[in-house]
């Protein structure tokens, strides 16, 4: 039998006893992990080809989990990631890294609070 990982499984998105997905997200700057927790699913595949990317809208885990009230929490739009790669030109496409261009450009707009993390 393959193991989780050979089948590619995910060890950073999990089904909570709340009934919801918990996702894992870690920031390479900062060097934590934080828990969100999915309140829904805004873009998921529907075809098997393709890279499949998946939108979540979520709140950050509380401390006090066993609370399932998420009415006051700030929502974020977490976008699963792809690996860095290497175009056929050569230029490196880094997906993580034109995210946190575009929150650092748009730091000063408090508009999009929560929307680049």
């Amino acid at each position: 039998m393959c193991k989780n990982r050979q089948l590619g499984y995910d060890p950073t998105i999990r089904y909570s006893d709340l009934d919801n997905w918990e996702i894992d997200v870690y920031d390479s700057e900062t060097q934590l992990t934080c828990v969100y927790v999915c309140e829904s699913i805004r873009c998921n595949p529907h075809l098997t080809f393709g890279r499949h990317t998946r939108c979540f809208v979520a709140y950050e885990k509380p401390a006090d989990s066993t609370s399932a009230n998420n009415e006051d929490m700030p929502k974020v739009l977490i976008k699963d990631a792809w690996a860095q790669t290497l175009g056929p030109d050569g230029h490196v496409c880094d997906e993580v890294a034109y995210l946190r261009e575009i929150r650092d450009t748009l730091a000063d707009d408090h508009t999009l609070d929560n929307m680049y993390l």
